[in-house]
């Protein structure tokens, strides 16, 4: 299921590991600045159902740890 998740800081640092897991090369996201570029540039990716599907199994796992 489709989740529509807020431009946070943490949900980008989600969508940052989903894209990593995934196999994009990226570039990781630190500074204050780097996150807002980081965003601004991939923020896109997580309308697509299997980055969004793999930042749900992250989250997921980062919950019940």
């Amino acid at each position: 299921m489709f989740k529509k998740y807020r431009a946070t800081k943490q949900n980008v640092i989600l969508l940052e590991s989903a894209m990593k897991a995934l196999g994009y090369p990226i570039e990781k996201v630190s500074a204050a600045k780097d996150y807002k570029e980081f965003k601004y540039n991939n923020w896109n990716m997580m309308f697509h159902n299997i980055v969004n599907s793999k930042m749900q199994e992250l989250e997921a796992a980062n919950n019940y740890q």
